[in-house]
This record gives structure tokens, sequence and C-alpha cells, in this order.
């Protein structure tokens, strides 16, 4: 249950004043708080992830004004997922690749993991965030054959269901 509720819209260099203090004020008042901040986020997909997996990561992060784009890793921004839906990616992967995150997440669905596992460029900007510290989220499949097989499970920053 929601008792208190604080909703902020600031730049991520604002946050510990306009969000944090007042949070922190409420947590002394007896109110529960979590803070979400997330700066630029990047989704890959590739055909045969899975659409609900896809879309709610991007769906959630851009309603918490998380500045996201999605990338794909196919040769074409067009993807298929799993259950035949078309999703037009922002911008392919070679281009998201020059660009840094504060986060990188990865859709569940088989046949776009074992895409997402394939693929050196992306497996080197997941090692390149792991050894930035910063952060990773997987769904479903993804964990187990994407981050695992390359030894990006073992460190703690990188969360799966």
């Amino acid at each position: 249950m929601c008792s208190h509720l604080i909703m902020f819209t600031v730049a991520l260099a604002n946050i510990p004043r306009g969000c944090v203090a007042p949070l922190v004020d409420a947590l002394y008042q007896g109110y529960n708080g979590t803070v979400l901040a997330y700066g630029q986020v990047l989704v890959f997909i590739a055909n045969g992830s899975e659409e609900m997996e896809t879309i709610s990561i991007i769906d959630v992060l851009r309603r918490a004004k998380a500045e996201v784009i999605d990338a794909s890793v196919e040769d074409a921004k067009e993807t298929i997922g799993s259950r035949k839906v078309k999703i037009v990616a922002d911008m392919l992967l070679n281009e998201a690749s020059k660009l840094s995150y504060d986060l990188i997440a990865l859709p569940g669905g088989i046949p776009g993991a074992k895409k997402f596992t394939s693929s050196e460029t992306l497996v080197e900007m997941l090692k390149k965030q792991k050894f930035s510290k910063k952060s990773c989220g997987a769904i479903c499949a993804s964990p187990a054959l994407v981050l695992e097989p390359h030894g990006l499970l073992e460190y703690g920053l990188f969360s799966g269901g």
C-alpha cells in the first residue's frame, strides 16, 4: 500500500537535492521510499525477442523519465518478435555501440537471446558495462543464454528472472 507518493521530474544532476533530500525527510516521518533514476538506457532487440518483455522494459523506464534507446542486433531496424509482432528499433547495434549507457537491458525470448550471445559487439558492450560498474538487466532466457556463458553473472551487477 502506498501511503505517500513523491513524484519528481528533475535532471540527474539535481537528484540528490531535488529528490533524495525530500525522500529522506519523508523517511524520518515514517514513510517508505525508493529512488529509481537512470539516465541513458539501451534495450537490445533481435528477431525472436519476447515482445512483452521488450516493450515492458521500454515502457516502464520511459514512464520513469529515463532516456531509452532500443537497438537492433539484426541487419535492419525492423525485428520480428517471438510471437511475430514487428518492433522497429531506434538504431542498429553498430551505432548504439558508439554511445555510453547507465543501464543496458536484455529482454528474453530464446531465439533473441541466442542472437544476443552470438554478437561479439553486444558482449563487449556488456563487459565494458561491468568493468565500468554500470548496471545491466536481463529477463527470462537472457541471463542464462547471454550473461552466464560470458562470465557476467558472478559480480552481482546483473539481474534476471
